[in-house]
């Protein structure tokens, strides 16, 4: 698509990641970066606006689900298939916690808020940290609010420019599909979260690795035999100056 569209930034369109399988085509956004020569995947979903979270107590009684274009087996393949994803994601508090510990006896609410990803586990880290580590990227420095160990909104500070923020970027989780939030008190109470959840950015395609260079002629490759049933897809992409040639000869 970069190819195609040289002189504009981006340009939403439909991709069928598995052409004729039984894949539906997706909406997404190429974002062409022409001075590098490279392109970004991004899914956009209907929750990125700022989301005001208040009056819920409970660790993780607030409950939102991310709703996106595309279902599992979508993500599935284009997450897998790409070099690197990433989703940013925000938390903005004022007196509301984080990932320090809740205090309860249930193991699936160890910490205030929390996130559920595509293999639809609970994750109690934050963007820019480690997997399991309960941290937010300030807590890799030691530089966040009131020394805390966690993050900066697990200091409970009140103060309305307190925030969490950072880039998740281990594939096998993503995209985000859930948030869980808690410890915004009641109505009452002067104490609320806001979220902000990024699109899903992918960028590269493995399925694009395996590169030949022929430089004779009379140069082939041979492959096992093609054992497709009634059905299957062949993929090419070449570049050449030839103008005669056979491609595929079944032998």
């Amino acid at each position: 698509a970069r190819l195609l569209n040289p002189l504009i930034p981006e340009k939403e369109i439909m991709i069928d990641l598995d052409d004729s399988g039984p894949l539906d085509p997706m909406p997404v956004t190429c974002e062409f970066q022409h001075d590098v020569g490279t392109s970004v995947t991004r899914v956009h979903h209907a929750n990125e606006n700022p989301t005001l979270v208040k009056g819920y107590q409970e660790p993780g009684s607030y409950v939102r689900p991310i709703i996106y274009p595309a279902y599992r087996e979508q993500f599935d393949e284009l997450v897998d298939r790409s070099y690197a994803c990433e989703q940013n994601i925000k938390w903005e508090c004022m007196a509301a916690r984080l990932l320090s510990e809740a205090g309860g006896n249930d193991p699936l609410k160890q910490t205030w808020g929390w996130w559920v990803g595509r293999t639809n586990l609970n994750m109690h880290y934050w963007g820019g940290s480690s997997p399991g580590s309960r941290k937010c990227q300030c807590a890799l420095k030691n530089e966040c609010r009131g020394q805390n160990p966690h993050c900066n909104c697990d200091a409970a500070q009140m103060a309305d420019d307190v925030s969490d923020e950072g880039l998740i970027t281990q594939k096998e989780h993503l995209p985000v599909m859930v948030l869980r939030f808690g410890d915004t008190g009641t109505f009452s109470q002067n104490k609320w979260g806001k979220h902000t959840l990024g699109p899903l950015r992918c960028t590269g395609d493995n399925l694009f690795d395996n590169v030949v260079t022929f430089r004779k002629a009379d140069a082939t490759i041979e492959f096992e035999s093609f054992d497709a049933a009634t059905s299957g897809d062949i993929r090419l992409q070449f570049k050449t100056t030839t103008e005669n040639g056979i491609i595929l000869q079944n032998t």
